[in-house]
């Protein structure tokens, strides 16, 4: 992993659980982090061991493709962790279209906009 040394790296969902840690290990091998979350919530594992002082921290729908390609190209992103995902199963069945674009339509987006 050393080779992601100074490395422009782009984690979406990094305000999650799972991203929130990886995003503390990408700033211990001295990347370039950029975090982008629909939800900073501020009890999250990004905040409470602010790890926000040390990443660029932005608000973000990435179902909002231009938006996102904006994102990517102004900070040269060069690697991709997408953990952006919708996981609440009684979520799902309250808002099924929420759910769909946001698990399904960010991850195209992603992958078009590279």
């Amino acid at each position: 992993m050393n080779n992601l040394k100074g490395k422009s790296i782009l984690v979406s969902g990094g305000a999650g659980f799972v991203g929130g840690h990886l995003v503390e290990e990408l700033i211990k091998l001295q990347s370039n982090v950029i975090v982008v979350d629909i939800n900073l919530n501020k009890h999250s594992y990004l905040f409470t061991e602010k790890l926000q002082l040390k990443a660029k921290v932005i608000k973000l729908d990435i179902c909002d493709y231009k938006k996102l390609l904006t994102l990517i190209k102004k900070y040269k992103i060069e690697f991709i962790f997408h953990l952006a995902a919708q996981a609440l199963v009684e979520e799902a069945y309250k808002n099924p279209k929420y759910t769909l674009d946001n698990n399904i339509l960010s991850t195209i987006n992603i992958l078009e906009a590279v």
